[in-house]
This record gives structure tokens, C-alpha cells and sequence, in this order.
């Protein structure tokens, strides 16, 4: 899993994280974004992506670092035992009416999408 997915999953405040992860040598700051540090811990890899033209040349490579997932625990464990304050991202965020109304508006329009498919299977299978 990349580490940027690791950090959101586990709702870890990304400043602090990406500081302890590069203080700690577990990843470095490369130009082409991070790579595994020289205290990398097993199963921390390097990823390498590239973006590309339409004519195929290469716009830009990004590198990331990955974890395998048997991994995280340890890793989430040395981060709570790092000692630093505010690990964690500040939850009960206000969600503004807007966006209610807008995911409201969405899921509205995905349920009466479906009871329109769910409509028509029911009529192919009175046909059959």
C-alpha cells in the first residue's frame, strides 16, 4: 500500500508523518518525489511512474514508496511510539450544506438509476 494511502486511511496528520518517516530514515526526499530510506523496514519499496506524452515521451517520473500490508502495524506502531504530538488529523470536520446537497443530489440520481436497471431486468425476465 502507498504510504500516502497508509496516511489517510489511519487519518495520521501528513506533515507530521512525512517529517517522522524522513527523520526516521525510513524514506527520503528525492526530485522525483520520496524513495526508501537507509532504514527502510522490510517489505518498503520504491515505486516508479511515469506520466507520458500522447507522442509517448516521458513528461515526468514520480517515485513512491510502498509498504506490504503484513507491514503496516509495525509501522503505525512506531509512529504512536515516536513521541511527537499531534499524530493524528483533527476529526468532526464541518461539512458545509453545499456538499450535502450535492452528495444528496448525486445519490439521488445513482438510486433512480438503479430502480430503472433493476425496472428493465424485471421486464426482460417477464418476457422470458
Amino acid at each position: 500500500m502507498k504510504l500516502y494511502r497508509v496516511m489517510k486511511e489511519h487519518k495520521l496528520r501528513q506533515t507530521v508523518f512525512y517529517n517522522w518517516l524522513r527523520e526516521a530514515g525510513l524514506i527520503q526526499k528525492a526530485d522525483t518525489g520520496y524513495v526508501i530510506g537507509e532504514n527502510a523496514l522490510p517489505g518498503m519499496v520504491t515505486i516508479t511512474s511515469l506520466e507520458q506524452a500522447p507522442d509517448g515521451s516521458v513528461l515526468r517520473e514520480q517515485t513512491q514508496v510502498v509498504i506490504e500490508d503484513e507491514e503496516i502495524p509495525e509501522l503505525l506502531a512506531l509512529y504512536a511510539k515516536s513521541g511527537l504530538s499531534n499524530l493524528y488529523q483533527e476529526e468532526d470536520r464541518q461539512v458545509k450544506p453545499d456538499q450535502i446537497k450535492e452528495q444528496l443530489h448525486y445519490l439521488t440520481k445513482l438510486v433512480l438509476a438503479v430502480q430503472e436497471e433493476v425496472h428493465q431486468i424485471a421486464k426482460r425476465l417477464e418476457k422470458s
